[in-house]
């Protein structure tokens, strides 16, 4: 699979203060290192301003992953575990975690203008950059599932601020193809960078998709990935859609 180039990262936010009620620690190395629980972190996660507790348990050699399993210990909605992947790796270096409120590679929370607080899980990796996002919204009966896409690739990584609403962008893999002739120096499968805009529920940001779409691919063929449409890169670096089926550029 191709590797698309991510576009530049929003400028880094302001240092976030993060709330008395939180707080975490990774299980250090020694005698630590044996522990089957890999982080502990305490945060808020079911609305009642008292810490729950966050474990974050080790893998093993006998799957990838660096976790095999995420429990939170809720004070309101008792214990869980949260089963949207059977493993858990480090976030992209693409996804920068602005405003994180645990010290964690593995865990992303943080508290975003109408959608609320949010935890971020990206699941085990596959092959070069292939993992699956999850997103959890905290409320009183605990974090309830918000988001999930099995396959995703971060274009951009969300930024909370205060009244105004956090954009994360992202497209699936593409397939790498043969360039229809030596103008080109790529040419890839056709995956739309979507746009999301983080409310109380996640909306797709239509104006935005299309405009970010021209900007990496050099046009836009719609909302969904296309095994008919490639996008081209020349040697002077301008892009363009090529429809496979006619041999011909998009207009």
């Amino acid at each position: 699979m191709t590797h698309p180039r991510a576009i530049s990262s929003l400028a880094v936010l302001l240092a976030t203060t993060i709330a008395a009620c939180s707080s975490s620690k990774a299980v250090g190395n020694g005698s630590a290192a044996s522990s089957p629980i890999l982080e502990r972190h305490a945060l808020d996660l079911d609305a009642d301003s008292v810490p729950d507790s966050i474990l974050v348990f080790r893998g093993d050699s006998s799957a990838g992953g660096a976790a095999s399993r995420i429990e939170l210990r809720l004070s309101r909605a008792r214990t869980r575990v949260l089963e949207d992947s059977t493993r858990y790796d480090p976030a992209p270096e693409e996804f920068n975690g602005f405003g994180n409120l645990l010290t964690s590679h593995l865990v992303y929370a943080a508290d975003f203008y109408r959608a609320g607080r949010l935890l971020f899980l990206f699941g085990g990796k596959t092959g070069c950059c292939q993992q699956s996002l999850t997103i959890y919204r905290a409320g009183t009966h605990g974090p309830e599932k918000y988001f999930h896409d099995p396959e995703l690739f971060i274009d951009r990584s969300p930024v909370p601020q205060p009244n105004k609403i956090a954009l994360l962008a992202g497209r699936k893999l593409s397939e790498g193809l043969a360039p229809p002739s030596s103008e080109y120096v790529s040419a890839v499968t056709y995956a739309p960078v979507i746009v999301y805009r983080l409310e109380e529920v996640p909306r797709i940001d239509s104006a935005a998709t299309r405009a970010l779409t021209r900007e990496e691919l050099g046009g836009f063929a719609g909302f969904a990935y296309r095994t008919d449409v490639a996008a081209l890169r020349r040697r002077n670096g301008s892009k363009l859609l090529w429809n496979l089926r006619e041999r011909r550029p998009m207009p």
